[in-house]
């Protein structure tokens, strides 16, 4: 297991911004100042003023309160998809990194998915489902898994060639003792490095088809759906896709700083390596 010597400063800021806007996103009930589906058609396409601070939309609702209310789907649906892709992925990659046998026949079923561009993957799988939150998660999970497994595989067959793990199989230790003690030690913390990365390319995803209509539906707030809606009168109110598309790239931001920190922190050409695996005796 890797060891960082000190904690990032990029680490640390991207988990502040991540724990900013999540917190804000667990209390929008309480801080939102409207409804988010509530119109105000009296007050169509206001600015920032003491009434709405963010404006209005072409329906007359509030724009910081669907700002507000559509963090819990754009980051939950990230993480959720992200945690699918990821154990799936490892899984695969530990699997046949592991079994020699099956090693071949994993990696050319993750080949084909590989190769298959992922855009067209996702907008097959909402024509089929249809659009809407199963289907999302579905279309993002399809595609994203591949890179997962190609990382965990390499990093396992490194693991299993190690001394170590040759001297604690000799001593009577199962796979199964292996791969806990020996494999996932190794492989987890590249997985947590590339899933706290993919996060804000998952919400980018997200917020992309949500403007193509192909994901949260209205009147459910997602920021991309918020940024499309507002294209249409962005010569009137420029306030309401701009701001969905800076909290977008502040999201976007907070996980990419997340995860460069975790790579920084846990990178082997920076910090030593020591034997991670303990002896079943030990045990």
């Amino acid at each position: 297991m890797l060891k960082p010597k000190k904690i990032s400063k990029s680490f640390v800021l991207g988990l502040t911004i991540i724990s900013a806007i999540a917190i804000m996103g667990i209390i929008a009930p309480q801080i939102a100042p409207y409804d988010p589906v509530e119109q105000h058609l009296r007050h169509r396409l206001k600015g920032p003023d003491a009434n709405f601070i963010l404006g209005t939309d072409y329906l007359g609702r509030c724009v910081a309160s669907r700002l507000l209310y559509a963090i819990r789907p754009s980051i939950g649906l990230a993480v959720t998809v992200t945690l699918i892709t990821s154990i799936t992925g490892m899984s695969v990659g530990i699997m046949a990194g592991c079994c020699k046998k099956l090693d071949g026949l994993l990696m050319r079923v993750t080949d084909c998915f590989l190769a298959f561009p992922g855009i067209v993957a996702a907008l097959l799988c909402i024509a089929i489902t249809g659009p809407g939150t199963a289907g999302l998660i579905l279309a993002l999970s399809i595609p994203g898994w591949p890179k997962f497994a190609r990382v965990a595989r390499s990093v396992t067959r490194t693991a299993m060639s190690g001394l170590h793990v040759e001297t604690v199989r000799s001593m009577g230790a199962g796979r199964l003792y292996i791969i806990r003690t020996c494999v996932l030690p190794e492989v987890w913390p590249q997985i947590t490095t590339i899933s706290a990365i993919g996060v804000g390319g998952k919400i980018t995803a997200i917020a992309g088809l949500g403007f193509l209509g192909l994901g949260v539906q209205p009147p459910a707030p997602e920021w991309g759906t918020i940024m499309s809606k507002g294209l249409s009168t962005l010569a009137v109110a420029p306030h309401v896709p701009l701001l969905a598309g800076l909290c977008i790239a502040v999201t976007v931001m907070g996980f990419t700083l997340t995860g460069e920190g975790l790579r920084d922190m846990v990178d082997p050409h920076s910090y030593k390596k020591h034997l991670s695996c303990p002896l079943p005796e030990e045990i």
